[in-house]
């Protein structure tokens, strides 16, 4: 059956009238302390890169208030209440702790990914749903228009998982899926029968899945498996991972024919370099700049990289030689080469 929303289980910021072409951004932080800085960078980047009139309304999804002040423009969407036990707990208190359950680590954290639609108000039809550690270097109007490409039955855009991960857990039967950029079509989640009840069967363990460390993307890896109508495929290039886990030998997982539209530095290692590059405007220059001088010493690279200790590791001259061939692209076309 259909689902909607509750409220009073999480605290809105003030209602309002969105413009018709609004595209809604968002970004959550179940930290104690959220950086609210990084969703400040990562959304003037995207300002920057843009090229239509649509507005982009951000929206930030907390545990707790802010000790800093939100970015401007920033609309706040506290999460506090939801945890909180109460008296009976809701069909989505149920769903949440029910996937949470079956993940270890910070799975139990991205796992609010899946019931986002019962968190935000119905008046938010569609949210484009970022982590922190990318790189926009192309307008995010190109990427919302896929929502207009799904198909009839479809609730969720994602990108694959650019490693053989799961494929290899499930011996080469699912293709494996990556978190870190989600289109969710919000009012759709909250009007599939299939997708609730799927949501249902996992949340209550019947599914026999376990979660894990990676939570969301392995929950939508199975249920892109089991119900493909669910899932439009996002191309390659909004999600290019910058990974080294498993390495940048594969060619086949790593090459993207089209033109680098998001960077994704979804290694512990590497999130410093999205970070610098938000803060460097995503040029070419400060990209290419980087990659060239990241196996020097410190005393001999660029004062800017010691904030990237990792690119001076060992394996530094692979790290590059994948860059170059890889992520080349991955900056915004015609500042800096």
């Amino acid at each position: 059956r259909a689902l909607s929303p509750w409220p009073s289980l999480v605290r809105h910021g003030p209602a309002r009238q969105w413009p018709d072409n609004a595209m809604h951004v968002g970004f959550f932080d179940t930290r104690p302390r959220a950086n609210v800085a990084l969703f400040g960078q990562v959304i003037e980047l995207a300002r920057r890169a843009e090229i239509s009139s649509a507005p982009i309304i951000p929206h930030a999804l907390l545990l707790s208030r802010p000790r800093e002040t939100l970015p401007p423009g920033f609309v706040l969407h506290l999460l506090t209440p939801f945890t909180q036990k109460a008296g009976s707990a809701t069909v989505a208190q149920c769903l949440f702790a029910g996937l949470s359950r079956l993940c270890h680590g910070p799975g139990a954290n991205y796992v609010w990914k899946p019931v986002m639609h019962l968190l935000l108000p119905e008046s938010i039809d569609r949210l484009l749903l970022l982590d922190t550690d990318v790189v926009i270097v192309r307008p995010l109007s190109e990427l919302w228009s896929e929502f207009s490409q799904f198909n009839p039955t479809a609730v969720i855009g994602i990108g694959p998982e650019q490693s053989t991960l799961y494929e290899r857990a499930s011996g080469w039967k699912m293709k494996g899926k990556n978190g870190g950029v989600q289109l969710l079509h919000l009012a759709r989640m909250r009007a599939s029968s299939r997708y609730n009840a799927e949501l249902d069967w996992y949340a209550s363990g019947m599914a026999g899945v376990k979660l894990g460390y990676l939570g969301d993307q392995t929950l939508y890896t199975h249920l892109a498996y089991e119900a493909p109508e669910l899932f439009h495929q996002v191309g390659c290039e909004w999600n290019r991972q910058l990974s080294s886990h498993f390495g940048f030998a594969n060619a086949s997982v790593h090459t993207c024919e089209r033109p680098c539209g998001l960077m994704h530095a979804n290694d512990g290692r590497y999130k410093c370099i999205a970070w610098q590059m938000q803060r460097e405007g995503a040029t070419c220059d400060a990209w290419h700049g980087l990659i060239a001088h990241a196996s020097l010493p410190r005393k001999m690279g660029p004062a800017r990289n010691a904030s990237c200790p990792h690119l001076r590791a060992l394996y530094a001259p692979a790290w590059q030689k994948a860059m170059k061939q890889f992520f080349w692209d991955c900056c915004l076309p015609g500042r800096g080469g």
